[in-house]
């Protein structure tokens, strides 16, 4: 474990070695999905199927790519609510070419799945031979002899191995793919040297535009990275600290001890990004002086702050960063692990498409939706924020829209049911790339429009034996039925695929929405979900402890007939208090509802009068 964190740590601290490891994990899952997943249909098909298979993965690895890095989301977070700033020319620019060093860093992954996956070329013969523009088909069949026969079944040339072409020699056919996976390739190391000339400028601008000299420089990135670094170790030791001084008042029924925590506004000065300026090296070195010695002249100009954003592009490391600290990457990961792994036995174990017209829709259909279906209310039904809402809210409705605030009810029905949403989509997603669900449904459609768009140029037999095809028992011959299953593979991968683009870039919209309106900066947002992290660890810890304890007292008394010993615990009123959805609010400095309870001044420290069970509950 040690020889992992110390290469981890080496990775780390090398920009391009982290570049160089996004790029190499890329090149390797394009290959992995090419390999495992793509088959061009060789029909009308193959130009559409060939570019959502080279462009919807490299669109869905940029908005990863803006997800992962906290750059984007420090930029990002309360910028709504500074309109007049931006309106600012030199600040718009400042933040614009924040945007431009955030995006350089996105893109190293995209990149990287279309140059590897033109450098190999098969994507790019499908789309190309698929097209139905005379040029290009005249240009690629132009060393053939029978150019017209050529034009003609071009589409089928990427099939070769499973589809015969008629009279043309099997030469012609690997001449003109050579041709093809040739200029694939061009292109590919065209569009590599482009972006290595592109950021080969850029860092030149940047470096040549820096007001530091090149020790200094150095010595820069090393603040800022154990600065960061220490950064989440402090708070997440600030947050534990608070965290128990918060729930041992409210177990004890003591007033909270005095705990300095920063303000609102002292978080936001630290949060920006940061323009060297004389002696400082960061916002924070920057905000500890001035705070402690009103002597030192007034802090730059936001603008100024923000013109280098940072001396690293920093990516590589915050993207390993996140990976190795954040619990909901990982839980995702392994959820979509289980999920490819349940479609896939679930798909060899149980799922036989009966192969008639009357049950394949029916059927295909309740494989595709019916798990995704299950697992949606499993993930209601395993999500505490939905409970903590809904219990009780039968005896007193108001806990739904506490305040009366109608559109943070609204807001977190959407984060439920968003956060439900992860294991179906996934379900949906990996369902559609394997395509075995959709064969079976699509082909039992009756639809007249359906049938002629699959049989079109067929023999007549197509529209008796569409539903056979799945199955190995269709009388059509052996190309026909190739080409149609390829065919309803290819639209159930496109397919796939639109739900993964879509659901990828609704998740960065809904993101940045939501960190744009964000009332309190990026590290004071970051230091709230470290807190409620925190505080639900110890809450856990804090229950079993207290629930022990009056345990032993309650047992004690009964066993030792003799008056129970004094025991402060919070009384019910209390526990309502702290069991609300926390709405944030300009006034407060507050990070929970038990904060915000244990610090209210008109707290009522009186212990509990009423049994348990007055109020409706059972206790086993």
């Amino acid at each position: 474990m040690e020889h992992f964190r110390s290469v981890l740590n080496i990775v780390t601290q090398q920009t391009n070695l982290g570049y160089g490891l996004i790029a190499l994990v890329t090149a390797g899952g394009e290959r992995i999905f090419s390999t495992a997943v793509f088959r061009c249909p060789c029909s009308d098909w193959s130009f559409a199927y060939g570019c959502v298979f080279l462009m919807v993965p490299a669109l869905a690895l940029l908005v990863l790519g803006y997800l992962l890095n906290q750059k984007t989301w420090r930029l990002m977070t309360g910028m709504c609510l500074q309109k007049a700033k931006l309106c600012v020319w030199r600040k718009f620019l400042a933040r614009w070419w924040v945007f431009v060093q955030i995006s350089t860093t996105a893109l190293v992954a995209p990149c990287s799945w279309v140059a590897v996956a033109l450098l190999h070329g098969d994507l790019f013969e499908c789309a190309v031979t698929g097209f139905n523009f005379t040029f290009l088909q005249n240009h690629l069949c132009g060393g053939v002899m029978s150019r017209e026969l050529c034009r003609q079944q071009l589409y089928q040339f990427p099939c070769r191995a499973r589809l015969s072409i008629k009279d043309l020699p099997q030469t012609d056919v690997d001449n003109v793919l050579a041709n093809a996976r040739a200029e694939s390739q061009i292109i590919g190391w065209v569009l590599i040297a482009s972006l290595l000339l592109c950021n080969l400028i850029l860092a030149c601008v940047t470096r040549c535009r820096s007001p530091i000299s090149f020790h200094q420089l150095r010595f820069w990135q090393m603040y800022s990275q154990q600065q960061s670094s220490l950064l989440e170790s402090l708070s997440a030791e600030h947050a534990k600290k608070l965290a128990n001084r918060n729930l041992k008042s409210f177990f004890d029924g003591t007033p909270p001890e005095d705990i300095v925590t920063p303000s609102r506004k002292d978080w936001r000065k630290i949060s920006s990004f940061y323009r060297y300026h004389k002696d400082y090296y960061s916002t924070m070195h920057q905000y500890v002086v001035h705070t402690h010695d009103p002597n030192h002249p007034d802090e730059p100009d936001h603008a100024e702050r923000m013109s280098l954003a940072s001396v690293k592009s920093g990516g590589p490391n915050l993207v390993l960063q996140f990976f190795v600290n954040q619990k909901a990457t990982i839980g995702y990961s392994f959820m979509a692990i289980l999920t490819i792994g349940g479609e896939r036995i679930f798909c060899m174990v149980s799922f036989q498409c009966p192969c008639n017209r009357q049950q394949n829709f029916a059927y295909g259909l309740t494989f595709l939706l019916g798990p995704a279906a299950v697992l949606l209310v499993l993930g209601l039904f395993l999500s505490p924020q939905m409970w903590r809402l809904y219990t009780g809210c039968c005896l007193n409705p108001a806990k739904l829209c506490p305040r009366g605030n109608g559109l943070n009810c609204l807001r977190v029905f959407l984060n439920i049911f968003s956060g439900a949403c992860v294991a179906p989509i996934m379900w949906l997603c990996v369902a559609l790339l394997n395509g075995t669900f959709y064969e079976c449904a699509v082909s039992g459609l009756d639809d007249n429009v359906v049938v002629d768009l699959f049989c079109h140029n067929k023999t007549i037999h197509c529209r008796e034996e569409l539903a056979q095809v799945p199955c190995e028992r269709s009388k059509l011959s052996v190309n026909e039925r190739m080409e149609l299953l390829l065919m309803l593979r290819a639209q159930s991968q496109i397919l796939g695929w639109c739900i993964i683009i879509t659901a990828a870039v609704v998740g960065l919209i809904g993101t940045c929405w939501k960190n744009c309106r964000s009332k309190v900066s990026y590290l004071q947002l970051t230091f709230s979900k470290r807190y409620v992290e925190k505080e639900k660890e110890q809450f856990d810890v804090f229950a079993v402890e207290y629930a022990s304890k009056l345990a032993v007292r309650n047992l004690c008394s009964f066993f030792e007939n003799k008056d129970p010993e004094p025991f402060p615990f919070p009384n019910h009123k209390s526990w309502e208090e702290i069991s609300a959805l926390y709405t944030f609010s300009r006034s407060e400095q507050y990070y929970s509802t038990l904060q915000r309870y244990v610090e209210r001044g008109d707290r009522d420290f009186s212990p509990e009068k009423r049994s348990v069970l007055e109020y409706g509950i059972e206790m086993a």
